[in-house]
């Protein structure tokens, strides 16, 4: 193949993908969206695994400065644990019990 040829398909290629990934971008719903904004949930999620690694990392190699990550990181669980249990409504059960 020429290179006249090959630097015309490529942007023919480019196309041909855009349009299939705009097909698939309508058909099928994105769990994790670049450039969406982080979500309580998302971020506790991402701190629970990430004072998974830095407990693991501790617990079998007895890294002191990843036990000081891990608790940061417990931390941040803590709060972000009570800044979700915010954002929930209250359950009927709740506002009966906050009410006497």
């Amino acid at each position: 193949m020429s290179k006249l040829t090959s630097h015309t398909a490529n942007p023919a290629k480019s196309r041909a993908r855009a349009a299939v990934d705009q097909q698939r971008a309508q058909n099928q719903p994105h769990f994790f969206q670049r450039g969406a904004p982080p979500t309580t949930t998302g971020q506790l999620l991402l701190e629970v695994a990430l004072f998974a690694a830095e407990n693991m990392a501790f617990t079998q190699q007895g890294d002191a400065e990843a036990a000081d990550r891990a608790r940061d990181h417990l931390m941040q669980i803590r709060e972000l644990a009570n800044r979700r249990l915010a954002e929930l409504p209250l359950s009927q059960d709740d506002a009966i019990a906050d009410s006497r």
